[in-house]
């Protein structure tokens, strides 16, 4: 005897996942900490933290800056997020900083300068009396 179904199995289909679509939108700085552009101040040593988010990409799958103090060369990738600085000399500087995804998209180069001022102190006062 042939085997003949009684009804058709009624069997259903998922839809397939849809395609991620490639990532275009460059990653933004959320934050960027350190001395305030167009500030003063007198310490002369500071870090500068920086936060970068991205629509896909995390810290570690791709997120990487790289950025100047007083110079023209961004330099290389990096995910050093808070560089430091010492000893810097008095007068205006310029931080410079670039961010980047693990798909290659790239913010604009956004910058800062500020000013290192001298700690200026009162002169003693001459003992009184003499």
């Amino acid at each position: 005897t042939t085997a003949t179904p009684t009804s058709t199995p009624n069997y259903t289909i998922p839809s397939p996942s849809p395609v991620p679509s490639a990532d275009t939108e460059p990653p933004v700085f959320q934050y960027i900490g350190g001395p305030p552009d167009g500030g003063s101040m007198t310490f002369t040593t500071f870090c500068i933290p920086m936060y970068l988010i991205d629509n896909v990409s995390q810290i570690a799958t791709g997120l990487k800056v790289r950025y100047v103090f007083d110079g023209a060369d961004l330099g290389d990738w990096k995910q050093d997020f808070s560089p430091c600085y010492s000893n810097v000399s008095e007068g205006v500087h310029t931080f410079s900083v670039q961010g980047t995804d693990g798909s290659g998209n790239v913010t604009s180069v956004f910058s800062k300068s500020f000013t290192i001022q001298s700690l200026v102190t009162s002169p003693s006062p001459s003992p009184s009396g003499t």
